[in-house]
């Protein structure tokens, strides 16, 4: 999956809204939000899964599922994948508990 800035930036079209997405999910693809160009654009990836998510309306579980399929996509060995989604989901438990008060 691509970069919100930069398809804003750079494509015509609906930008961080993008239909394909939910597609690409539907179809069982492994849909994560990256960011790249960084002194071009100056991303910044929280804010890029913050936007993404809430302009299209995903429930929280999509967003925690889009930074997993994050960590499933990386080069790392499984132990250190393992211990990665161990940490998200730890802090993502300890942000939900933030929510809930």
């Amino acid at each position: 999956m691509g970069c919100s800035v930069n398809s804003v930036a750079l494509w015509i079209g609906p930008g961080p809204r993008t239909p394909p997405s939910k597609r690409m999910m539907r179809a069982g693809l492994l849909v994560h939000l990256n960011s790249d160009a960084p002194t071009m654009f100056r991303p910044d990836i929280g804010k890029e899964d913050v936007d993404f998510v809430g302009q299209n309306d995903y429930a929280p579980d999509i967003a925690k599922r889009l930074v997993h399929n994050g960590v499933d996509a990386t080069w790392l060995v499984d132990s250190e994948k393992v211990a990665l989604h161990r940490l998200f989901d730890d802090e993502i438990a300890a942000l939900d508990k933030e929510l809930v008060r």
